[in-house]
């Protein structure tokens, strides 16, 4: 009997691999989770357009969202750079010595690898924290230095006590929603340009996190000092703390990370340039848990490289929902996260074909470059970093002072040797 030829290996071969291709096909079209995921897609797209049809202010936000894009991609250029440039932190000392920016004059210090307030003045308040309450959330944690603050916090309350109250916040709103339902409602008010018109940045919070006002604090200035558009403070590595993204935990040896995604719990967005108002706000039109947006908004911008950041040189701890006991996200939405999910991309064309046309798998979670944090030196080295940090715009009024006597000093000795040595000669 001929033995076969090596044609036939070849061809059954790929038979074989054939059948077991259109087997994992098979299998991928009978799995539950994708067979909703397409169903949701498909509903939501059939909803977008009856809401243009039946909403006349569906087409009126979307569109403002790719005014701004439009605008930011023309000034974008090489990927890197847009819109307002970064502040100058080089140049001549005394130019900035009267600065009333709180970023400017350093309200905190990593000392030994811990955040610490300088508490050298009361700072301004150049940011916002909001924040959607519950019953078991407790945000004043986050205030628990509340006189050296860099933020003002505004609660958003949708729990149950009608006496809710926050003493120590701005504004306390109270509202039965989802989370961003309450932060769009917010944004729509009269007052809320009279509200925000001091602001360079806010973080729009869930009231589980745990951190402190030394952490948010840091977290700002370094958001602003490198002229991001949308961050995040990264989870500390705890078992308490949990992320389903691991790069969203800290790496302590880094400022930070530019990354192309951050999470949906507790983003810090630009108010410059119209950013937030014009380009995030329209996106909560009909957002209830704001799944999906976290990824939505990188693609808008075409996941510019250093513009997008994870912040690691302070760290906050996200509860599980088994610890936390209560989630804003799964409270009473019209569907469920996935469905929300399908309908936000669909809406802004976020499709598996668009993020390859920009060289990216369809969950863009990855890490563009970092900013490393510098060696700690010794205790000597460590003590000045935190004098200087303390002092802040003191600091070189202070070190020209000490100079002068100094000189002054070293004259006097030289003027009392110069008498002494005259009026030895003279003897």
């Amino acid at each position: 009997m001929p033995r076969p030829s090596r044609a036939f290996w070849v061809f059954a071969v790929l038979t074989v691999v054939s059948l077991l291709q259109c087997q994992a096909v098979r299998s991928r079209e009978e799995d539950p989770d994708v067979k909703a995921r397409r169903a949701a897609a498909a509903n939501a797209r059939v909803e977008r357009a009856h809401a243009r049809r039946r909403d006349p202010n569906f087409s009126n936000v979307t569109a403002s969202v790719f005014d701004w894009q439009a605008r930011f991609l023309a000034n974008q250029g090489d990927n890197t750079t847009a819109l307002t440039p970064a502040k100058n932190k080089t140049g001549t000392w005394w130019k900035g010595f009267f600065s009333r920016d709180s970023a400017d004059r350093g309200t905190t210090a990593i000392v030994n690898g811990e955040c610490e307030l300088t508490k050298k003045f009361q700072p301004a308040k150049d940011y916002l924290v909001i924040v959607a309450v519950g019953d078991t959330g407790n945000p004043l944690t986050w205030l628990n230095h509340a006189k050296w603050a860099n933020f003002d916090l505004v609660a958003v309350y949708f729990g149950d006590n009608a006496y809710f109250d926050c003493p120590q916040c701005k504004k306390v709103y109270h509202g039965k929603a989802q989370k961003f339902r309450l932060f769009y409602s917010l944004h729509q008010m009269p007052e809320w340009k009279n509200l925000t018109a001091q602001y360079k940045a806010v973080m729009t919070a869930d009231d589980d996190l745990v951190m402190s006002t030394c952490e948010i604090n840091r977290a700002f200035e370094i958001f602003e000092e490198n002229n991001l558009l949308m961050g995040q403070i990264s989870l500390c590595e705890t078992q308490e703390s949990f992320s389903y993204w691991r790069l969203m935990y800290q790496q302590p040896d880094k400022v930070l990370r530019y990354v192309s995604f951050v999470e949906i719990m507790a983003p810090i967005f630009t108010m410059r340039d119209g950013f937030y108002d014009e380009f995030i706000v329209p996106t909560l039109y009909d957002a209830y848990t704001g799944w999906g947006l976290d990824f939505v908004w990188p693609f808008l911008l075409k996941y510019p490289k250093n513009r997008i950041a994870v912040i690691d040189e302070v760290c906050m701890v996200h509860p599980s929902k088994k610890l936390s006991g209560q989630s804003i996200y799964s409270s009473g939405a019209p569907y469920d996260q996935r469905v929300e999910e399908a309908r936000r991309e669909a809406q802004f064309g976020y499709t598996r074909a668009a993020v390859r046309r920009l060289g990216y798998p369809f969950y863009a979670v990855q890490e563009f470059g970092a900013l490393e944090r510098q060696a700690g030196g010794n205790a000597l080295d460590r003590m000045d970093v935190f004098i200087r940090a303390r002092l802040g715009r003191w600091f070189p009024l202070l070190l020209g002072a000490q100079t002068f006597a100094i000189a002054v000093g070293l004259l006097l000795v030289a003027i009392r040797l110069i008498r002494r040595r005259v009026k030895g000669k003279r003897v």
